[in-house]
């Protein structure tokens, strides 16, 4: 009877990253860091550009706070279908 071996899968369940050949999930994009596009506002709907797994992927963002410009940057904080929640990153030292 033959050994038994883990998976051949070259995939880290613990990476945040996707698994080569696979699509990002919702939990692949929460907790990264994007650049923001299109201007984000409450009631508005904007633009951001995040990189996940290696590729650059364009998302729907909507916020809760005040207005975000196109030279803020936001963290992703939730998914909610193909929409983007958002929250402007705090950059002052």
């Amino acid at each position: 009877r033959p050994a038994r071996t883990a998976s051949t899968s070259s995939c880290n369940p613990i990476s945040v990253l996707p698994c080569p050949g696979r699509a990002a999930s919702s939990k692949d994009y929460i907790g990264k860091t994007a650049k923001v596009l299109v201007p984000v506002k409450p009631q508005s709907v904007g633009k951001i550009r995040v990189r996940v797994g290696g590729q650059q992927v364009d998302l729907l963002a909507v916020t809760d706070d005040e207005a975000i410009t196109s030279k803020d940057e936001v963290i992703v904080i939730e998914m909610d279908g193909t929409r983007a929640r958002v929250a402007r990153l705090d950059t002052k030292d």
